[in-house]
């Protein structure tokens, strides 16, 4: 357990907070009505994105009929499975510091108590996100 957490609680003026996420993370402690709270926390984008490595599997592919400027025509669109492997750009854990990542690569590495990824999406009024709420840990 790192200094600045105890059982399941972390304190943030303890920790440098990372972003390896290719957003700013808007975190909200409690859902704002209608979207119009500032967000409790804003960690910027950090300089280095952590990101999965991925091996795609072909399984075939599928057709629809599709009507585009008044013609209808079939589109063939291919389907494959997609694998999840190792961290590509991911540092170790350090004393005193969490990791907001992506919720793919919070679930390569649940073994590790300082990777979060951002909970619960929030969106304004007309649907756009503006944040989320809380963090969340991949199990």
């Amino acid at each position: 357990m790192s200094s600045c957490e105890t059982d399941n609680t972390i304190d943030i003026n303890e920790c440098d907070v990372i972003n390896l996420t290719p957003h700013t993370v808007n975190v909200y402690t409690s859902n704002p009505p209608c979207g119009c709270k500032q967000p409790d926390f804003v960690f910027p984008r950090g300089m280095i994105i952590a990101r999965c490595k991925e091996r795609r599997e072909s399984i075939g592919c599928i057709t629809i009929t599709s009507t585009r400027d008044s013609k209808r025509q079939k589109i063939t669109i291919p389907i494959s499975n997609v694998v999840y492997e190792e961290i590509l750009s991911f540092p170790p854990p350090i004393p005193k510091t969490i990791y907001i990542v992506s919720q793919i690569v919070a679930q390569q590495c649940s073994d590790r108590k300082d990777v979060f990824f951002p909970g619960s999406q929030l969106f304004d009024k007309d649907g756009n996100v503006i944040g989320c709420l809380g963090l969340s840990r991949a199990r």
